[in-house]
């Protein structure tokens, strides 16, 4: 995956600078962790702002906190630093032609990305 640009990442620690909607119904795929291919999937509405649900999503604690790494200390709890990495930001989504969205995950301290899913010949990065 190439990276995205530095003014459409935003820190998934802080809220969103834009909104955005989707045209139509769509499932939001959001990893649990880094390095696992468990996930929460979440139904988003056309009138839905999808970064905030990323946002709130993350900013959850985790139901069980010592089933997943913790990259960032042993007492912090959230989704975003159990699971994910110490500076995680949004990266972008890779969506499939079945109206399935994948949230790509860019780690701003490490300048990588990863998502649970390639851009292949039936999904597109946006």
């Amino acid at each position: 995956m190439s990276h995205p640009p530095a003014d459409t990442r935003w820190p998934i620690y802080r809220f969103p600078h834009s909104k955005l909607s989707f045209p139509d119904p769509v499932k939001l795929i959001l990893p649990r962790a880094r390095r696992s291919e468990e996930y929460d999937e979440i139904n988003v509405k056309p009138e839905d702002d999808a970064y905030m649900i990323i946002y709130k999503h993350y900013s959850e604690y985790l139901p069980d906190p010592h089933k997943y790494p913790n990259y960032c200390g042993n007492t912090i709890a959230v989704r975003r630093h159990e699971a994910l990495s110490c500076d995680p930001y949004f990266g972008g989504f890779v969506v499939t032609h079945d109206s399935i969205v994948h949230i790509v995950i860019y780690d701003d301290y490490l300048h990588d990305e990863w998502s649970l899913i390639k851009v292949g010949a039936d999904s597109m990065r946006i």
